[in-house]
């Protein structure tokens, strides 16, 4: 078996990968939204306190007071690092899926078919086997066959 991140890579974990693998573009939309979000209060929180320094009123005047001030800055920089951790989740996101993709374009095309409708459409076997014109063991080997290959190759891509 394969180490990844302390994680021995076998055929089960595979498994667990190319189920999840259908789910990497709605995950990556999903924190891009959040991420729009987060830029969009961060700024108009950059603009409240550019505003507020802007004026530069003395403070005791009844200007921005440096702890109001201070509390601004906490939030900008916490949208900051939600903002930072949320491209860090989405690059990792595409990296995986890109190496999956490359992963599965090295499958030889019954392999990377078979591999398809069962996790990315989520076909039973019995349907499997009809769509391909295999019997359902044959689908069962070939379907074997290529997942070893993928934990095989996993940490080469």
């Amino acid at each position: 078996s394969i180490e990844r991140e302390g994680v021995k890579m076998d055929f089960k974990q595979m498994k667990k990968i190319l189920y999840k693998y259908r789910e990497i573009p709605e995950q990556i939309k999903t924190l891009n939204t959040e991420m729009n979000m987060n830029i969009e209060q961060m700024i108009q929180s950059r603009n409240t306190l550019k505003a507020n320094v802007i004026i530069d009123v003395p403070q005791g005047t009844g200007g921005i007071s440096n702890p109001t001030l201070n509390a601004v800055v906490k939030v900008v920089d916490r949208y900051d690092q939600r903002i930072i951790t949320l491209a860090a989740q989405i690059n990792q996101l595409i990296d995986e899926k890109e190496k999956i993709d490359k992963l599965l374009n090295s499958l030889e095309p019954d392999q990377k078919k078979i591999i398809e409708l069962r996790y990315v459409m989520r076909y039973s076997w019995y349907r499997i086997s009809m769509i391909t014109h295999y019997s359902r063991r044959q689908c069962f080997n070939i379907h074997n066959a290529a997942v070893e290959q993928l934990v095989n190759e996993y940490d080469a891509v």
